[in-house]
């Protein structure tokens, strides 16, 4: 209807697309470059407008305000419908039992851990895997004496070990194992704790530095990443870290958009969409396949080494002349810039590609986001 003969009913489409929000996104058609004037600025426009939105919903965190009495089904369904985060709860014994509730305006997971605490519940933290919640050990802290809560994320401390290095004691180190947890809405796939200037502060005075030479970018996968980071070995008398203050950068995806090209003999064919420019580089026979090289533009201030996981999330296909869909059989990455990257696509189709249209689906944004943490309180062994 963008593309209708009637005015009304073009303003009428913009607007109810409008409505629905960053939640139409992946369902926009792709620019495709027979698409009329009118279609293409109304389309781009929507696109725009709702790229800013998915933008805004990425950065700020979601709060939540439960009060009453009721299952804790029921507090768990009014925490997804205030939030748009579901939990797996498939597996979890009591949810219908009666609990009191006074959440007041609490971010996310400071909510989710007052829940959890209340029913005796903690999440498994297993790096790379799906959320899953298991019966709360006696000898197990509650989840919100240990935990740290910085806008969508939270941080906690879930493993110490001391190495004292008799040979080489300028080697002897304190490892920590931290867990980094987001909403379960969004879906980072890069983060990098900033090292240079950290120091974590015991209850002895003594100030513990970051070990040179570690690396400290993690490209996360499921629901959660434990990072693991070392820093020096106090000595006896320190009994815990009470000070604990960093930052840590990740880039989060936003959602999936398409993005059409019809005439696949026209080499350097450019679209832009959000903060992404693709370039169709070439299509060619690559011995009993067909090859579709693409380029990859960063725009803006972007960094490529927020692309690290933002590949997991590409897919691409063919339509041939009568419309059917055509899966790839494989693709790489043909080169790594500092502003973007190159991607190589493989069709099993014996015959040219004139007349087929190909698509590549991606996030039209990565967001890059700056987040301060404050941790405590951390005992030592």
């Amino acid at each position: 209807d963008l593309d209708a003969n009637r005015e009304v009913v073009r303003d009428e489409a913009e607007k109810r697309l409008m409505e629905m929000g960053a939640a139409a996104v992946p369902y926009l058609p792709p620019v495709t470059d027979d698409a009329s004037d009118e279609f293409r600025m109304r389309l781009d426009r929507v696109r725009v407008a709702l790229l800013e939105r998915d933008k805004k919903m990425l950065t700020e965190p979601t709060r939540v305000t439960i009060q009453g009495t009721m299952t804790a089904r029921e507090a768990f369904d009014a925490l997804e419908d205030q939030t748009g985060n579901r939990l797996p709860l498939e597996d979890v014994q009591g949810l219908e039992q009666n609990i009191d509730i006074d959440l007041d305006d609490m971010l996310y997971w400071e909510a989710v851990d007052e829940l959890l605490d209340k029913l005796g519940l903690t999440v498994m933290p297993i790096d790379g895997d799906a959320l899953r919640m298991i019966p709360r050990t006696p000898e197990l802290p509650q989840r919100i004496a240990m935990a740290s809560y910085a806008g969508n994320f939270r941080l906690e401390p879930i493993a110490v070990m001391k190495e004292q290095r008799l040979y080489e004691p300028e080697l002897s180190s304190t490892s920590i194992e931290l867990s980094l947890m987001w909403e379960p809405r969004l879906n980072p796939v890069f983060v990098r704790y900033e090292l240079e200037g950290l120091e974590l502060t015991c209850d002895n005075g003594e100030v513990l530095r970051p070990k040179t030479g570690q690396g400290s970018d993690f490209a996360p996968t499921g629901s959660q990443l434990i990072a693991l980071l070392e820093f020096d070995r106090p000595t006896r008398s320190a009994k815990e870290i009470v000070s604990w203050k960093g930052i840590f950068r990740c880039a989060i995806p936003g959602k999936p958009v398409a993005i059409g090209f019809k005439d696949l003999d026209e080499a350097n064919s450019l679209v832009t969409l959000g903060d992404i420019e693709v370039t169709l580089e070439k299509v060619r026979e690559n011995r009993d396949v067909q090859e579709i090289l693409l380029g990859i533009t960063l725009r803006g201030d972007q960094g490529v080494d927020s692309m690290q996981g933002w590949t997991s999330l590409i897919d691409a296909y063919l339509r041939d002349k009568e419309g059917d869909r055509i899966e790839h059989v494989g693709w790489s990455t043909t080169r790594i810039t500092d502003r973007g990257i190159g991607l190589s696509f493989l069709f099993e189709v014996e015959e040219e590609l004139k007349g087929y249209e190909f698509v590549f689906t991606a996030p039209q944004s990565i967001l890059q986001q700056s987040v301060e943490y404050n941790l405590g309180s951390v005992p030592l062994p």
